[in-house]
């Protein structure tokens, strides 16, 4: 398969990932009910604090500590049949209250939250998040048409309408 040039994606500094993960993540509160069931609530969140507390240490314990630097571990179930739980770069968990029949118990719980801090841990949604920052010719263009001055982006549009007879100018007041 062919490989896109690391030149053409955009890396976003981990502070800044951190950053938008806590972002998304108040906004995903914000517009998803939380469970009332104080069972699967409990239930993530011992198992969640469990985990974290065992992530740390481990951590800890291979100088690795600086990877998981400025993570604010949260851990939530929200109102939804979906069968679905993650983890934001930087430690906020979403379970939904469809996956937790399936995860049966604190063990099922487990496995699958494991399985979600380790993707958040290995930074795969940075990766997520920096791939899909390909700048495309587009993106150049529009990143370049934002750094004009005014009278540069005035001369620009006069150019292209006298190059390209498929343009009209127009007042803007129609």
């Amino acid at each position: 398969s062919r490989r896109i040039p690391d030149t053409s994606v955009l890396h976003i500094p981990a502070e800044q990932i951190l950053s938008l993960s806590a972002d998304s993540y108040s906004q995903v509160l914000k517009e998803t009910k939380l469970s009332a069931n104080q069972r699967y609530v409990s239930s993530v969140r011992n198992v969640g604090m469990n985990l974290t507390a065992a992530v740390k240490q481990y951590m800890k314990q291979n100088p690795m500590e600086s990877s998981i630097a400025g993570y604010q571990w949260q851990y939530n179930v929200l109102v939804s049949d979906e069968l679905n739980a993650w983890c934001m770069p930087g430690g906020q968990i979403a379970f939904y209250e469809g996956i937790m029949p399936v995860c049966q118990d604190d063990n099922g719980v487990a496995v699958v939250m494991g399985h979600e801090i380790a993707h958040a841990v290995a930074r795969h949604g940075n990766e997520r998040m920096s791939q899909q920052l390909v700048m495309t010719p587009q993106l150049q263009q529009a990143i370049k048409l934002l750094q004009l001055t005014r009278m540069e982006l005035q001369d620009l549009v006069v150019q292209e309408l006298e190059e390209n007879p498929l343009l009209e100018e127009s007042t803007g007041l129609d």
